[in-house]
Formats: C-alpha cells, structure tokens, sequence
C-alpha cells in the first residue's frame, strides 16, 4: 500500500512564532468563502512547547484560543492535542494509548452530545451541579464546540469518550468519497453516494 503525502503546513493557522496546539475540530460547513470546498471549524490554543496533562485539558490561556476554517481536504492531518509553529507542524502532545476491546454491536457504546447531561452521576457528585459527558471544569470545549457529539463506550469500570471528529478522521476522511459524503450535504441527500 503507497502511503500517501502529509499535509504539515497550514495557512489557516497562526504565524506568530508561538506553539499552538489543536483542541477540538467540528463545526463542518458545505461551502468556505466563494469555494465549493466544505470546510470544518479548528480550536486551537497557545501552549508550551512540550506541553503537560494539565495544561493540554485545561490550558491557563482559553482566552487566547482562537478558532480558524479549514478545508475539510486537511482532516486526516487535523489530530486533537497536534502541536504547529507558524502553521507548521511539530509535533503532538503527550498522550497515553489506550487500546479498547467492545463489542460496538451492544449497548455499550452510543453517540451522545459533549454537553449532554449523564444519566448516573457518582454519589459523591452534588446535585446541583450538572454531571455533563465533558466537563468545562476537565475540557472546556467553549461555546463554539459544546453541542460537538461524542462516541461513548462503557466496560466494566472505564468510560471513554471518543470525539466523532477522530473516528471520522481516522476511519473516513482518507477516503474521498466517504469525506464527500458526509460533509457536502445533508445525510439523506449524500448517503446515496456510498451506500446502496
């Protein structure tokens, strides 16, 4: 199999000598500007040249994130915690892999919203505080990205929550038709495109 060519170097994002770090991705829009090209909304945040845990979820600098469009051709390259100086990328952001084994066929996984409020919350949790999917107090997606959805799979002790933008980066935006299909239209008029 050819392996194919990496984008790293991306106009779109800052040119100011700063390390910026990719947050979140959604926000997916059929046409930018006066292309036909679909587009996708980038979160992205100063941090530290090597950043730590603590810094990458809840960064001391929100105020300075800044969201920028990019053509959705760039989306396999768009990873959450990818770290560009002067829209050039080197490198991502510490991060453990974590190797989950469900079976996606039951009801131990579903798509929710980030901001959706969970149905069981810890007995230790006080009521009057919403027990969200993604909490702003361990991952502030901010307005622009609080109705972003989410892949949740439960087993035995662990959740994990998947943002839908990786499982589309990793699994469909390397294939064009698939990318096409889900980002040019809505669902009931593009499914037609691959699926038969």
């Amino acid at each position: 199999m050819a392996s194919r060519n990496l984008i790293t170097n991306f106009e779109e994002f800052p040119h100011d000598g700063r390390h910026w770090m990719i947050r979140w991705v959604d926000g997916y829009q059929s046409h930018e500007g006066r292309t036909s090209t679909p587009s996708v909304g980038v979160k992205l945040c100063p941090v530290s040249s090597n950043p730590n845990k603590q810094e990458i979820c809840k960064p001391a600098s929100l105020s300075e994130e800044i969201l920028v469009r990019a053509h959705t051709g760039i989306v396999p390259e768009l990873v959450l915690g990818t770290i560009y100086k002067n829209g050039r990328l080197i490198g991502r952001a510490n991060a453990q892999t974590i190797n989950i084994n469900a079976d996606l066929t039951d009801n131990s996984s579903r798509i929710v919203k980030a901001n959706d409020i969970m149905p069981e919350r810890p007995s230790w949790w006080k009521d009057e505080f919403p027990y969200r999917w993604i909490g702003q107090s361990e991952y502030n997606l901010g307005k622009d990205f609080s109705n972003s959805y989410c892949v949740v799979i439960q087993q035995a002790q662990s959740t994990y929550i998947i943002p839908c933008h990786e499982v589309f980066r990793a699994l469909m935006a390397p294939s064009s038709e698939f990318a096409l299909a889900l980002t040019t239209g809505p669902w009931a008029t593009t499914r037609e495109r691959i699926v038969k």
